[in-house]
């Protein structure tokens, strides 16, 4: 397979990828990328291409240009990961910018508050409660005070069933 590059300073900036050469780039990230592709090939093609002859099929030649160390690898993810972070960073704080102008902000809605948490917050408080009132939609009213006289014992209704069990014959 040929390749219309001849000089040094061009190979930096194309690679091969499946027999194709691709144009030169100007994002950074994408020159990482390509750096990390290029080191994989030039250390799994002779392996490759052991595997190939061993079944009788014709072996890839080598990637054009000087091979990839493993240095210049690991400086090239380094660097693709850093902007990759970067990036993430950028797109979050632009999300942000967005929601805030289209009036999308994020709302938090906090949790409402339990008969425990509001009777713990009293205690802690040192506040006297004579009794806490739940209603229907879900608020706690605290009623301040001494506690009354325990009068939830008495019903009208156990006068009225012990009455009528009083009149049962057994």
């Amino acid at each position: 397979m040929t390749h219309p590059i001849t000089s040094t300073s061009e190979v930096t900036d194309v690679t091969v990828l499946g027999g194709h050469v691709l144009a030169p780039v100007r994002d950074p990230r994408e020159r990482a990328w390509r750096v990390m592709v290029d080191y994989v090939s030039d250390v799994l093609t002779p392996a490759f291409n052991q595997m190939r002859a061993y079944y009788g099929i014709e072996p890839e030649p080598p990637r054009p240009g000087p091979p990839v160390t493993a240095k210049e690898a690991k400086a090239a993810a380094d660097e693709y990961w850093a902007l990759e972070a970067l990036r993430a960073e950028q797109r979050k704080t632009e999300l942000a910018e967005w929601k805030t102008i289209m009036g999308h902000a994020e709302k938090r809605r906090g949790r409402p508050p339990t008969l425990v948490g509001v009777a713990k917050q009293a205690s802690q408080a040192g506040i006297e409660v004579a009794r806490y009132e739940v209603k229907p939609d879900g608020t706690i009213i605290v009623v301040i005070g001494a506690p009354a006289a325990d009068t939830s014992d008495i019903n009208s209704w156990d006068e009225v069933l012990n009455a009528a069990d009083e009149k049962r014959p057994s």
